[in-house]
């Protein structure tokens, strides 16, 4: 498969980066006067960007045979969308179609329109344009007037401008003489609106003159009126404007045929026809759209089921190089916003992405909603338009800075998918609509918009998990997910955290080390110097904070010292002693923890946060609370797994590795398990290892001094306790490598208690213990 930017080419002004927004919001008037973009002024660019929609097709067919004579109907229409739902470019059709019919007439789509048509050529007409936004209510033209000077007859009918409209026979008239006539008009709520604030009856003679011309028009032979008006006019104009849109519809609607101009899936052409020079090779569309329904089938369990539809696979082929959600979700969700323009938003947006997107070459196969780079200022300045404000410091703290963040937490394998960010991209992308029940999607949803080659499904599950736990303004209601302007519990949680002290965190840190060390060994918790540790004969735990104190360079030096020296005098006993160090990099994200949980702690003793929080998050906190109390002593357990171990050449470090999930968390139980496994520590000794590595063959030592010998010098095996050592000289006397000498008595190959073996009794080499039991020699024989 290839991306899309290695299949599709944008038009030379999206693929530089270099359009112009009003592209996609021409005025039929600007066009009129010349004054608009080149892409509305020239007839052959703008049809070859023109998708021919069935209704605007059908529209153009009968305005055509109006005109031509062939047939009755399409004497009054009324194309009516949304605002921003293709009316004007319609107007802008027929406007180029009889007004520049030469330089039309010959393109291939316009060709067929006339063979459809049964005619040989563009009819003759003489065309109308009244746009009322362009109209000065106070100073210009009535609208009866300005058709009347296009038509050439103004001076004729001069006083009844501004006085008060024509009637029925006067059209009727000057159609019959000048006709056929194409009057096209737009924007005409605006006008009335405007000329009810000048003057009440002047609106009245404007809505007086629109039904005499509606009634007027059908009586000519071959002219034609078609009017753009809104579906709703309450957002834009009010009440008031709504009331003169249901008078126009009112009166039109006795006489008109109605246009819905863009339906289905034409919206995916529109859009592809506007934004890209050459979609490329049609197999490359059907390998993709093949793939990610292989892929959605395999997922079908966790995805929307119309997605695993066969018809969805039509849809991303009618939609590549889109997935089909990226646009569905700005006409279905963002296009009912009232200040959201429906076609000419949708474009104005995508043209932005895809010229972001086709400079940047990220790995992507379709365009998705987890695509849309809201780091690029532009885009997300066309979002904001539309929504609240407080929505662009949320995009940067949620999206840009913590969503980023957690990518490069989850690894390098999948960080150049962006999980997070996408994640969250598309969250805040279905989060907006004009229908407050449609505020936010679900999970299933979710993952549609983002799921493509090389992101494993339980990646998205568990990156959606870290979101909830790290963002501000992220929420969820059931199974829905949204971004609002009030901040979800994590922000709660962090502004009491930095009422938390750092000595808070450090004591309950300190106690929760003291909860999992258990009591294999004495235990010693961050000293500062080596008079910290006594000197003795005792085996220690010396558990060291993630950085040294005092002046030492690190924790390996301050070892040394402690190993070394106890105070001011040399240390004896260094084979006792085992250091435990944090794994460095992990202990500030273990306090943070620690920080978190006493903040959860004091929001559940704050009342009246409380009273104020609503039960889920009540819940929520309820729940995050057990949790974290409940992992902890696994994370503390988990980050002291390194050691320093006494040696002949120093001390060497050792990683104990991870503990296992479920291990009993007793720290001092791994150490003595973990230095068993490496021979290091021994609960089991020799019978011959005493005679062999302590003893000489001439020399007799105590048991205490042989104790100490273990004790004192690392190379020495350290025993578990002092057992292994007599059981060990009580398996060598029974078995004469040794003797044991108490008081008076020697004991040699006998059977000896090691209860009975104390530090004052003398450990003698056999040799000894054999010219002892044989007794002085007898003098030689007098001569």
């Amino acid at each position: 498969m290839k991306p899309w930017w290695q299949v599709v080419v944008p038009h030379k002004d999206i693929k530089e980066g270099k359009f112009d927004e009003s592209v996609f919001a021409c005025d039929l008037a600007d066009v009129v006067k010349m004054r608009a973009p080149s892409d509305y002024l020239d007839p052959e660019i703008f049809f070859k960007k023109t998708y021919f929609t069935a209704k605007l097709k059908m529209l153009l067919k009968d305005i055509l045979l109006r005109i031509s004579g062939k047939q009755t109907q399409g004497s009054v229409i009324q194309l009516t969308t949304p605002f921003g739902g293709g009316k004007t470019h319609s107007l802008l059709c027929l406007y180029h179609l009889f007004k520049n019919k030469e330089k039309v007439k010959n393109l291939s789509s316009i060709k067929e329109l006339l063979d459809e048509c049964g005619l040989s050529d563009i009819p003759e007409v003489k065309v109308c344009v009244f746009v009322g936004i362009q109209q000065d209510v106070l100073r210009g033209r009535s609208p009866w007037g300005e058709i009347f000077y296009q038509l050439g007859v103004y001076q004729e009918y001069k006083e009844y401008d501004k006085k008060y409209a024509p009637g029925k026979e006067i059209l009727l008239k000057i159609f019959q003489e000048k006709g056929p006539d194409l009057i096209l008009m737009d924007e005409i709520v605006e006008y009335a609106l405007r000329a009810s604030i000048e003057s009440e009856s002047f609106k009245e003679a404007f809505v007086s003159f629109f039904h005499q011309l509606t009634v007027a028009i059908p009586s000519t032979k071959n002219s034609s009126l078609v009017v753009a008006l809104p579906s709703s006019a309450l957002e834009s104009y009010g009440e008031k404007g709504e009331r003169i849109l249901r008078e126009l519809q009112k009166i039109i609607g006795r006489e008109e045929k109605v246009y819905t101009l863009v339906e289905g899936d034409e919206k995916y052409e529109i859009i592809r026809k506007r934004l890209f020079e050459s979609l490329g090779d049609v197999n490359e569309h059907n390998i993709i759209a093949q793939k990610y329904f292989e892929m959605y089938l395999q997922a079908k369990d966790s995805i929307p089921a119309f997605a695993v539809d066969a018809s969805y696979k039509e849809r991303i082929k009618k939609a590549y190089p889109f997935h089909p959600e990226t646009i569905d979700i700005l006409f279905e969700r963002w296009s009912t916003i009232s200040t959201f323009q429906r076609t000419r938003g949708v474009l104005r947006l995508l043209a932005l992405i895809v010229s972001n997107l086709y400079k940047k070459r990220e790995l992507s196969y379709l365009i998705h909603p987890s695509n849309i780079d809201l780091k690029d200022s532009s885009i997300k300045a066309e979002f904001l338009k539309h929504i609240d404000s407080r929505f662009g410091a949320i995009i940067d703290t949620d999206i840009i800075e913590k969503s980023s963040k957690i990518d490069k937490e989850i690894g390098s394998e999948f960080e150049k998918f962006k999980v997070a960010t996408s994640l969250a991209t598309s969250i805040f992308f279905y989060t907006f609509s004009g229908a407050v029940e449609r505020k936010g999607t679900s999970i299933s949803r979710i993952r549609l918009s983002l799921l493509q080659e090389g992101i494993p499904l339980p990646i998205i599950g568990d990156t959606l998990k870290r979101l909830e736990e790290k963002l501000y303004y992220l929420k969820s209601e059931g199974n829905i997910y949204y971004f609002d302007t009030e901040p979800n519990l994590n922000m709660i949680i962090v502004e009491r955290q930095e009422t938390i002290k750092d000595e808070d965190v450090e004591l309950n840190f300190k106690n929760e080390i003291k909860n999992i060390l258990g009591k294999e060994f004495e235990a010693y918790l961050f000293p500062t110097t080596s008079q910290d540790i006594p000197d003795n004969t005792k085996l220690k735990l010396i558990i060291l904070k993630e950085t040294p104190p005092n002046d030492y360079k690190n924790l390996e030096e301050f070892c040394k010292e402690i190993f070394d020296k106890y105070s001011q005098s040399f240390r004896v006993y260094k084979n006792t002693l085992i250091f435990v160090l944090p794994t460095r990099d992990e202990v500030f994200e273990v306090k943070n923890i620690i920080k978190n949980l006493l903040a959860l702690q004091s929001i559940k003793n704050d009342d009246s946060l409380l009273n104020k929080m609503s039960s889920k998050n009540k819940k929520i906190l309820e729940e995050k609370f057990r949790k974290i109390k409940s992992d902890l002593p696994y994370r503390i357990f988990s980050l002291y797994r390194k050691i320093y171990v006494p040696t002949k050449e120093g001390l060497k470090l050792y990683d104990l590795g991870m503990p296992v999930v479920g291990e009993s968390l007793n720290l001092s139980l791994r150490i003595k398990e973990f230095l068993k496994e490496q021979e290091i520590m021994i609960n089991k000794l020799d019978y011959n290892y005493i005679s062999k590595n302590i003893l000489a063959s001439t020399e007799k030592k105590t048991f205490k001094e042989i104790k100490e010998v273990f004790y004192k010098f690392p190379g020495f095996p350290i025993p578990e306790d002092e057992t292994v050592l007599k059981h060990s000289i009580a398996q060598g006397v029974n078995l004469g490598t040794i003797g044991l000498k108490k008081q008076d008595k020697t004991y040699f190959k006998k059977t000896i208690s090691l209860y009975d073996i104390k530090d004052e009794d003398e450990i003698l080499p056999s040799d000894m213990v054999k010219d002892v039991s044989n007794g002085p020699k007898p003098p030689p024989p007098p001569p």
